[in-house]
């Protein structure tokens, strides 16, 4: 295996694991607003405090989070399997090259892992308390 499929190999891991962990808190998010513990403009509004399309986001309804993951949704850092050279423009931004791709969504795992490890610590120490 050469390094360019050792690394796609390593980030294809990862992905699968954050797609875990993602999934398990769709699940969790889904239940508390079934359940009415949490509202969807109160889970959107914590979680992307700085948009202002959170409500296009959403949908404006609990469907949203009530049911899984859209996985049609489309996305300039999705790379798409069924069409790999169809590049589509997102807001005005110049076509990469798949190994472009690659690298900006490594740093982008990179920088999800150390807020999820970030996130980890500021939890442990909140209980500790």
């Amino acid at each position: 295996m050469d390094l360019l499929s050792q690394q796609i190999a390593a980030l294809s891991s990862k992905i699968d694991s954050l797609y875990v962990i993602v999934e398990q808190l769709n699940q969790k998010l889904s239940l508390a607003i079934n359940e009415g513990k949490i509202k969807p403009s109160i889970v959107v509004a914590e979680i992307m405090p700085d948009c202002d399309e959170t409500a296009d986001w959403v949908g404006g309804t609990a469907q949203a989070f009530a049911s899984p993951v859209h996985t049609s949704l489309e996305h300039k850092d999705i790379l798409s399997d069924d069409e790999p050279h169809n590049f589509r423009s997102y807001s005005g931004e110049r076509y990469m090259t798949n190994e472009v791709q690659i690298q900006r969504l490594t740093a982008q795992l990179t920088a999800a892992y150390n807020q999820i490890a970030a996130l980890e610590e500021r939890l442990l120490a909140h209980h500790s308390r």
